[in-house]
């Protein structure tokens, strides 16, 4: 049942309304139900990377009350124009070093990248096909060069925010929100239930 409830709702469900669905006292039993449910999800979408022409940037999230930044990338469809997959990756910082480490675990080597001219993008080049810097005048100019990652971004934020209002493990929710993304045209259900099935915990939760 709480298989089927994460993936029901396109905005997605809090522990609370979990736990109050599956008539839980503790809300907490239901979190950690919850946590399981994205690592699953987590353990599938690092079975893929983004391949193509993808776009990439930086983003400011809310964890436990503290701004916490995100690289967002998103594969796009050169023909359609249309998006196609996301992955989403909490980094520490904005160092080059960061960023190119998290890029590359989730964009293969293949690909095009797309990002603004941040220096911090300087040296993508040279773990990627080709990296094209657009550089904005001003920010309105994102949504010309780099539409789909902007849009993507804004909706993650709104999954988080409109439905779990606070989150202790931002990773976790962008998993979900990643995983749902990319099997938007797929039977959710039973692709969490083959996810659930295959994956093996490695830890006990608290």
């Amino acid at each position: 049942m709480a298989l089927y409830l994460v993936t029901e709702s396109k905005k997605g469900i809090s522990a609370l309304e979990l736990a109050h669905h599956l008539g839980m006292k503790d809300s907490r039993r239901a979190a950690r139900m919850k946590k399981r449910i994205q690592q699953a999800m987590t353990a599938r979408n690092e079975r893929y990377l983004l391949q193509g022409f993808v776009e990439l940037d930086e983003a400011v999230f809310i964890e436990n009350g503290e701004n916490t930044t995100v690289l967002a990338a998103v594969s796009v469809e050169e023909e359609t124009g249309h998006p196609k997959y996301v992955r989403c990756q909490v980094v520490e910082n904005m160092r080059g070093a960061t960023l190119e480490s998290a890029a590359i675990n989730v964009i293969d080597p293949s690909s095009d990248i797309a990002t603004d001219a941040h220096p911090s993008h300087n040296h993508l080049g040279e773990h990627f096909n080709e990296h094209i810097p657009c550089k904005q005048e001003k920010p309105s100019d994102a949504a010309q060069y780099l539409p789909w990652v902007h849009i993507l971004i804004s909706n993650a934020k709104r999954f988080i925010k409109g439905t779990h209002h606070a989150v202790n493990y931002l990773q976790g929710y962008l998993e979900e929100f990643s995983w749902q993304f990319n099997r938007r045209f797929c039977d959710l259900f039973q692709r969490i239930l083959v996810a659930s099935i295959s994956y093996k915990p490695t830890c006990r939760l608290q």
